[in-house]
């Protein structure tokens, strides 16, 4: 497969077009940065607690 065209394609983009790459990746780490909000985590020894079968 010719990865050069799809290379030069996206070079010819970022040149011509700057505004509008800088504006995506603004949008995708708004984006990614308000789903960071919904991670959890879980600390401490709980999560190791095994289930016993009485």
């Amino acid at each position: 497969m010719d990865y050069q065209r799809y290379i030069d394609w996206a070079d010819d983009r970022i040149v011509h077009d700057s505004r509008k790459v800088v504006l995506l990746f603004l949008v995708v780490t708004v984006v990614f940065s308000a789903g960071l909000g919904g991670v959890s985590t879980n600390s401490g020894t709980s999560q190791f607690q095994s289930i016993t079968s009485g």
